[in-house]
């Protein structure tokens, strides 16, 4: 921001002073958002918290808190929102009487973020999670299909209320209907049609579960694709319906192959969906469960 030249020195003074506490509150906005989400609670917090990182050790903070004359003012606006959604699920079964009640978990969100309400368009969500929904269905039609060779027993879940919060896995966590102490692993299909120059796909989670990914691993040459860079430290904690499943100590993954950048806009449109990148996630996914499942 620049100012006129003809102003007094003092009062140009004291309106860069205000830019600069005006920028030092922006940033204490978003240092919270951080902090608030490396740290969420159990429990549901109804109450607005501004989380000041003062042990971060930035200048302007520690200046901002202790100044004698420090003073902040927010401007709140509440809107309660209230939420109807479920899960749709299913299970096919194995038939080998001693792994039978081992469950592998698929699973893909299928709700997306719905009306604009200052636009008044619809955000069609065709990667996020469409994509997803429709690998799943596929994998499902083909082990329905090889149901024979089955040992295990494969539980699919569309999930709902991903995009507010995970509501969905959370409440098949607390809810199962299948024993959770047989749940031996759980893929989750999350954007998985973007357009991807590289044809990589990520495998979420992989450091935290190394054996888990080498099995999709073996798979890539033969797909033409290869593995993209390890993105935990960025997705991995409240990414995707795989966290919850996570906290429960399951092993997870949850497969990711998109322009993070274009999610949640008006570009994850039908034709930012590259299908034969699909197609080949998809069958990655399918052989690493067909693998898991039908193994000794």
């Amino acid at each position: 921001m620049t100012y006129p030249s003809s102003l007094p020195p003092e009062l140009e003074g004291k309106l860069r002073q205000r830019e600069r506490e005006g920028y030092a509150f922006h940033r204490l906005i978003e240092s919270s958002k951080t902090i608030l989400k490396a740290h969420r609670p159990e429990f549901p917090i109804h109450i607005p918290i501004l989380v000041v990182p003062y042990s971060q050790g930035e200048g302007w903070v520690k200046n901002l808190v202790d100044g004698e004359d420090a003073t902040l003012e927010l401007s709140l606006r509440f809107k309660e929102i209230h939420l109807r959604d479920s899960n749709l699920g299913g299970i096919i079964y194995g038939g080998d009487p001693e792994r039978k009640g081992e469950f592998l978990v698929l699973g893909a969100h299928y709700d997306h973020l719905g009306k604009d309400e200052k636009g008044g368009f619809y955000y069609s969500g065709s990667d996020d999670n469409a994509s997803g929904v429709a690998a799943l269905l596929e994998i499902g039609r083909s082990l329905v299909k090889r149901k024979v060779d089955l040992r295990r027993s494969v539980v699919l879940l569309f999930f709902g209320g991903e995009e507010w919060g995970l509501k969905g896995s959370e409440h098949f966590i607390k809810n199962p209907f299948v024993p959770l102490n047989q749940v031996k692993a759980m893929f989750s299909l999350d954007s998985v049609g973007g357009s991807a120059d590289e044809k990589e796909v990520f495998f979420v989670g992989g450091s935290f579960y190394p054996s888990l990914t080498e099995r999709s691993r073996r798979f890539l040459q033969r797909l033409g694709m290869k593995e993209g860079r390890d993105i935990d430290r960025y997705a991995f904690s409240f990414g995707s319906d795989h966290y919850p499943f996570h906290q429960k100590g399951i092993p997870s993954l949850d497969y990711f192959s998109s322009d993070h950048k274009k999610l949640h806009t008006v570009r994850d449109n039908l034709e930012g969906i590259d299908f034969n990148h699909l197609a080949h996630v998809t069958r990655l996914i399918y052989l690493t469960a067909y693998e898991f499942l039908t193994e000794p």
